[in-house]
């Protein structure tokens, strides 16, 4: 049982569920901000790939942890760090 607010989920678990919400009714803007910083590398990367594989959707994705294997994925990349 989920209780109110998801107060028993833990943060891996809420973003699973906010990105499955998304999924199941695609907009064709995404704002991600660290949308899979609770996420271990694979199950980040896939739902990266998810996102980037859909041509009729514009993702922009704001992370402290770009993943290198996809970084060619991306149309353009802006680094705001040194």
């Amino acid at each position: 049982m989920i209780e109110e607010n998801g107060q028993n989920l833990s943060g891996g678990q809420k973003q699973r569920l906010a990105l499955a919400r998304f999924f199941y009714s695609p907009k064709p803007i995404a704002f991600v901000d660290e949308g899979t910083s609770a996420l271990d590398a694979e199950t980040a990367r896939q739902v990266t790939k998810q996102f980037l594989n859909d041509p009729d959707m514009t993702l922009i994705e704001v992370s402290h942890h770009l993943d290198a294997q996809l970084k060619g994925a991306y149309d353009q990349v802006i680094n705001l760090g040194a």
